[in-house]
C-alpha cells in the first residue's frame, strides 16, 4: 500500500549543518538516497531540510510491497493533478511516465519526489528499467529521494555516481557526532548535559538517533549524577531496550533469533567463522534478512558487518537467558579454535577467555609472546578485549591477563598507557578508570607497590564516581592485596571484607575469589588460622567456576595451613596439586608461587637441598617481579643458613638490602648485622655550601630523599617545634593523608637510624625529639657550621669573634645544592642578609681603624656571597684606589661589569670608568 503524503511538523525540525551542506547539492542531483536501519533519523533529516529551505515536495510512504511502476506513477498523477484512477488505467505505462514528466515540467521551483520505504519496491526487471529511465528524464528542478533500509539492487546507482547525479547518505553519515548531540541537547531539548555525558552517549549509542532520543526521555528529569550513571545501570526493561524489542526483534522470524543471539557474542560477524560454526545455516541470507527487518548492521572497511553496539549489549543479555552460559562458552571455544586455525591469535585469545578455558588461554598467550613485539600487546589492555565480547569486562579478565603477560613485556606498555591517560583524563572517566587499573596492575607486578596503590585508588575513585560496581569491587580487592604486602594488616582485612561484600552481593566471581584468598592469606599468616583455611577452601570453589588457573593460590594457602599445624603429609598433598596445576598452565607467576610453597615445605621437612633447588627456581621465575623476588630471596637466605651456607646467604642478603633501600620496601624486614660505633663519636653536620654529614670520621650518606628533606627542615628550623601535620604539609603536600603519613613515618625512622645506628626506640633519639605532640631538633653533641653561625648572628654585641671565624664559617649559601626546596628559600635569604649585614659593619670598622688589608678580605667575601650587589664593587674599588692598587681595582671593575652589566643588564661600566678616571687625576 502506498500512502501520499505526510505533513511536516515544525516542532520537530532539527538543523544538522554537515548533512544540510551535503543536501545543498540537490540542484545537480537526479537521485538522493538515505539508506539506514530504523531510528537513524532519515525522515527527520529530510523533513527538517525541506521546511528549512521551503522546498515543495510530494511524500509517498510504502508500507507493503510495490510490484508495479503504474501504481507509483498513478499515485503521483492523482496527487498532483486530481485525476481519477479509472482515467489512468486505460493509459499505457509509457504514457503514464510521459504524463508525470509533463506535470513536473510545469513546476518551476525546486520540487522533491520522496519515496519512503524503498526496500518494498519489488518490480519486474522491465519496470526497473522504466523507473531508471523515469529518474533520468526528471526535469533539472526535480529531485527524487528514496528513504529506506535497503535500496533495490536494480536501481542504476553506478551510472548516476559517475555522472555526479547521485547523493548517497548512509547510517554512518546519519549517525550523530559529539557536536550534533551537544546541539540537540543544549539547543533543542534545552538540557545542559556535561561533556562526559555527551561522550558516553555517543559511545553507547554510536550516534543512533532513536537511542539518543530515548536516552533523553529516560534522563530528562534526573539530576546530573544519576544521568552520568544511567548507562551503567540500564536494564532490559528500560525504554531503549523496549524499543529494540518491540520495533525490531519481535518483527523477526523465530529462526533468526538464535542466530542473532550468537552474533551478539562477537564483535564482528565474520562470515567464514560463522559458516564453519553453523554449517547448516545460510549465513549470507540470514544477514540479508536481518537487515531487511531493521536490525542495524555497521560495516567496516573490509565489508565485514557487526551489530550496532547498543543492540549487541541488549541481545547479549537476552542470549544469557535464552542460550545459557554453557552453550555460550562452548560457542566461544569453537570460535577460538577456528581463529587459531587461521593464525588469528588475538581473536583466538579473546574468545578463549570468553569460553572460560584458562588453560587454553595461557597456551595461546605463550604462543603470542614468542610471536609479537611487546607494543602489540597494548591491544589486549586498551579496551580491545572488552569490545570483542560483552563477557570480557576488565573486572573479569584483569586477574588472568596480567598474570599471563611477562613483566618485561608489560612494563613496556606503561608509556603508551600514560599517553592514553593524558588523552582521556578529565574527558572520559569510564576509559580513564580502566587505564589507571591497568597501570596499577603493571606497577604491582613490577614491584612498585606504592605507585600501584595510588593508581588503584585513582581507578576506584572514578569507578565510584560513575557507579561502575564491578570495578569498585575489584579495585578494592586489589588494594587489600597491596596493603597485605606492605604489612598493613588491619587495612587489608577491612578492604578485603568490603570487596567480598560487593562481590557476593552482586555476583562478581573473580573478585569474590580474590577477596577470599586475600583474607585466607592474612588469617593463616597472623590471624585465625582455621578461619583462613575456610576462606581458602571457599576461594577454591569460586576459582574453579571463573578462573581455573588461579586455583593454585588457595591450594598453596591450604598447604601453608597444614605446615603451620605440623601436618606435613597433608600439606604436601596440597602443594603437589598446586605445582602440577601451575606446570599445566605454565604461567610464570603461578609457577613461582607454587615452587616457593614447595621449597618451604622441603625446608620444614629438613630437605634443604630440595628446598634450595625449588626456591632458586622461584627466584628465577620472579626475576622481573622485583618485590616478589626480594621475598623469595629472603626465603633462600633462610634455607642457605639452615645448612651453613652463611657466606652465600650474607651476599644475597646484602643485595636484598640494597634493593629494599633503593625501592623503599620499608615493610620488608631481615636480620640486620649489629653496628657498634664509638659511643662518644661526635656528629658533624655541614649545612653551609655543600651538604655533608659524619659520625666521627666516617661520612654518612642519606640516600632516602624524604629523610634528607626531614633533616633539612628540622635542623634549619631548630628554634621551633613541628606537629606531624605541619611537617607532612611541607614535605608531602600533594599526597593523600594516609599515604603521606606512611611516608613521614618511614622517613623519620630511617633518618634516626642513620644518625644513631644503635638507637632501639625512636623516642630515645638524642637528636630528633618528640614531646608528645611536636618534633624538634636538638644540637647536643653536634658540630654544625650553620648552628655556630646562627649563634654568632644572634648575639649582636659579640666582640670576641675573629674575622677569620666569620669568613670560614660561611663556606656557601645554606644547602646551596638544594635551591628549590620551598622551606629553605626564606631561611637561606635571611641568613645571607644577616651575614652580609655583619660583614658591612666589619668592613666599616676595619676602614675606620685604617686596617685596609683586612677590609679587602671582607670585601672579597661580600662579593663571593652576593656577586650581584653593585655597591660592594664600587666601595671596594674606591678603597683599592685610595692605596694606589689600580691593577686590583681594574680586576674588580671587570668582574663588576661581567656580573652587573653583562649578566643582569644593569648599566655600570660608565660609572666605574668615571670612578677610575677621577681617581687617576
Amino acid at each position: 500500500m502506498m500512502i501520499s503524503t505526510i505533513e511536516i511538523n515544525e516542532n520537530n525540525l532539527l538543523v544538522r549543518k554537515d548533512l544540510f551542506l551535503k543536501l545543498d547539492s540537490f540542484h545537480s542531483k537526479k537521485l538522493i538516497t538515505l539508506i539506514a536501519g530504523n531510528g537513524f533519523g532519515k525522515r527527520t533529516l529530510i523533513s527538517s531540510y525541506l521546511k528549512h529551505n521551503n522546498i515543495h515536495y510530494t511524500w509517498f510512504t510504502l508500507q507493503s510491497p510495490l510490484t508495479t511502476l503504474q501504481e507509483f506513477l498513478s499515485t503521483i498523477i492523482m496527487h498532483l493533478e486530481s485525476i481519477q484512477q479509472n482515467q489512468l488505467e486505460t493509459l499505457p505505462i509509457n504514457q503514464q511516465v510521459d504524463e508525470v514528466i509533463n506535470i513536473l515540467l510545469k513546476k518551476k521551483d525546486p520540487y522533491w519526489l520522496i519515496l519512503e520505504g524503498c526496500e518494498h519496491i519489488q518490480f519486474e526487471n522491465h519496470h526497473f528499467a522504466l523507473l531508471n529511465s523515469f529518474i533520468d528524464r526528471l526535469p533539472n528542478h526535480v529531485t527524487c529521494v528514496f528513504l529506506g533500509k535497503r535500496l533495490p539492487n536494480k536501481i542504476t546507482q553506478s551510472k548516476w555516481k559517475m555522472q555526479g547525479k547521485l547523493l548517497s547518505i548512509n547510517s554512518e553519515d546519519l549517525a550523530f557526532n559529539k557536536e550534533d548531540i551537544k546541539y540537540l541537547f543544549h539547543s533543542i531539548y534545552q538540557l545542559q548535559i556535561s561533556d562526559f555525558e555527551i561522550e558516553r552517549t555517543l559511545q553507547e549509542t554510536e550516534g543512533w538517533a532513536a537511542g539518543i532520543a530515548l536516552y533523553y526521555e529516560a534522563v530528562k528529569e534526573l539530576p546530573s549524577i544519576d544521568r552520568e550513571q544511567f548507562w551503567n545501570n540500564i536494564k532490559t526493561g528500560d525504554d531503549i531496550y523496549q524499543y529494540i524489542t518491540n520495533e525490531i526483534i519481535e518483527e523477526l522470524p523465530h529462526h533468526l533469533h538464535e542466530f542473532l543471539y550468537y552474533c551478539s557474542l562477537c564483535r564482528t560477524i565474520d562470515k567464514e567463522i560463522f559458516i564453519e560454526v553453523f554449517p547448516n545455516l545460510s549465513v549470507h541470507e540470514a544477514i540479508h534478512e536481518l537487515e531487511d527487518k531493521g536490525v542495524i548492521m555497521i560495516y567496516d572497511a573490509n565489508g565485514t558487518p557487526r551489530l550496532h553496539e547498543l543492540f549487541r549489549r541488549y541481545l547479549y543479555k537476552k542470549a544469557l537467558i535464552e542460550l545459557g552460559e554453557e552453550r555460550i562458552q562452548a560457542f566461544h571455544g569453537q570460535v577460538s579454535q577456528t581463529f587459531l586455525k587461521k593464525y588469528q591469535f588475538f581473536n583466538a585469545l579473546s574468545h578463549s577467555l570468553a569460553s572460560g578455558n584458562a588453560q587454553k588461554t595461557a597456551e595461546i598467550m605463550n604462543l603470542m609472546i614468542d610471536r609479537y613485539e611487546p607494543e602489540h600487546f597494548l591491544q589486549l589492555i586498551d579496551g580491545w578485549l572488552e569490545s570483542i565480547s560483552p563477557s570480557l569486562d576488565l573486572s573479569m579478565t584483569s586477574l588472568l591477563i596480567f598474570r599471563c603477560i611477562p613483566v618485561k613485556l608489560s612494563e613496556r606498555l606503561i608509556d603508551p598507557l600514560l599517553l592514553l591517560l593524558k588523552k582521556f583524563e578529565n574527558v572520559n572517566p569510564a576509559i580513564t578508570l580502566n587505564i589507571y587499573h591497568r597501570l596499577a596492575t603493571i606497577y604491582f607486578y613490577k614491584g612498585e607497590l606504592k605507585k600501584a596503590i595510588i593508581d588503584y585508588n585513582n581507578s576506584l575513585n572514578l569507578a565510584v564516581q560513575i557507579d561502575n560496581r564491578p570495578m569498585i569491587a575489584l579495585n578494592t580487592s586489589m588494594l587489600a592485596q597491596m596493603y597485605r604486602f606492605i604489612k598493613n594488616k588491619e587495612k587489608s582485612i577491612s578492604l578485603a571484607k568490603k570487596a567480598l561484600l560487593l562481590a557476593e552481593k552482586d555476583g562478581y566471581d573473580h573478585t569474590q575469589m580474590h577477596s577470599l584468598w586475600n583474607l585466607s592469606e592474612i588469617m593463616v599468616d597472623e590471624g585465625d588460622i582455621h578461619l583462613g583455611k575456610r576462606f581458602a577452601m571457599e576461594s577454591i570453589d569460586v576459582s574453579l567456576k571463573c578462573d581455573d588457573a588461579a586455583v593454585i593460590y588457595p591450594y598453596c594457602t591450604i598447604s601453608k595451613y597444614y605446615r603451620k599445624t605440623n601436618q606435613l603429609d597433608k600439606s604436601f598433598q596440597w602443594v603437589e596439586k598446586a605445582v602440577k596445576h601451575a606446570e599445566k598452565y605454565q604461567i610464570e607467576t603461578d609457577l613461582g608461587w607454587a615452587y616457593t610453597e614447595l621449597a618451604l615445605w622441603y625446608k620444614d621437612n629438613q630437605q634443604f637441598e630440595l628446598a634450595e633447588q625449588y626456591i632458586k627456581k622461584a627466584e628465577e621465575l620472579f626475576k622481573s617481579f622485583r618485590h616478589h623476588n626480594c621475598i623469595v630471596r629472603l626465603h633462600l637466605v633462610d634455607i642457605l643458613r639452615e645448612f651453613n651456607k652463611n657466606e652465600e646467604a650474607q651476599k644475597i642478603l646484602d643485595d636484598i638490602k640494597k634493593t629494599v633501600k633503593k625501592y623503599d620496601y620499608e615493610w620488608i624486614t631481615f636480620y640486620e648485622p649489629k653496628i657498634e660505633p664509638d659511643i662518644d663519636e661526635k656528629l658533624t653536620l655541614k649545612l653551609l655550601g655543600s651538604f655533608e654529614i659524619k659520625v666521627g670520621r666516617k661520612k654518612i650518606k642519606i640516600s632516602r630523599k624524604s629523610s634528607k628533606k626531614l633533616l633539612f627542615l628540622l635542623a634549619t628550623q631548630y628554634k621551633r617545634r613541628w606537629s606531624k601535620e605541619e611537617i607532612i604539609g611541607r614535605l608531602f603536600p600533594d599526597e593523600e593523608e594516609e599515604i603521606a603519613s606512611n611516608y613521614f613515618n618511614v622517613a623519620l625512622s630511617y633518618l634516626r637510624k642513620e644518625l644513631e645506628p644503635n638507637l632501639k626506640k625512636g623516642r630515645d633519639s638524642k637528636y630528633i625529639k618528640y614531646d608528645g605532640s611536636h618534633y624538634y631538633f636538638v644540637y647536643e653533641n653536634i658540630d654544625c657550621d650553620f648552628k655556630k653561625l646562627n649563634d654568632l648572628l644572634d648575639d649582636p654585641i659579640n666582640t670576641n669573634t675573629s674575622l677569620e671565624t666569620y669568613i670560614q664559617l660561611y663556606s656557601g649559601d645554606l644547602l646551596e645544592e638544594y635551591p628549590y626546596e620551598d622551606f629553605l628559600i626564606d631561611k637561606r635569604d635571611e641568613l645571607k642578609s644577616d651575614y652580609l649585614d655583619v660583614l658591612k659593619n666589619l668592613v666599616k670598622e676595619s676602614e675606620g681603624n685604617g686596617k685596609l688589608e683586612q677590609s679587602y678580605q671582607i670585601y672579597e667575601k661580600m662579593i663571593q656571597v652576593d656577586p650581584f650587589e653593585e655597591q660592594f664593587y664600587l666601595n671596594y674599588i674606591k678603597s683599592l684606589l685610595k692605596t694606589g692598587q689600580r691593577n686590583k681595582a681594574h680586576q674588580i671593575a671587570n668582574k663588576a661589569i661581567q656580573y652587573i652589566e653583562v649578566e643582569l643588564g644593569i648599566p655600570i661600566q660608565s660609572e666605574i670608568e668615571s670612578l677610575l678616571t677621577i681617581k687617576s687625576k
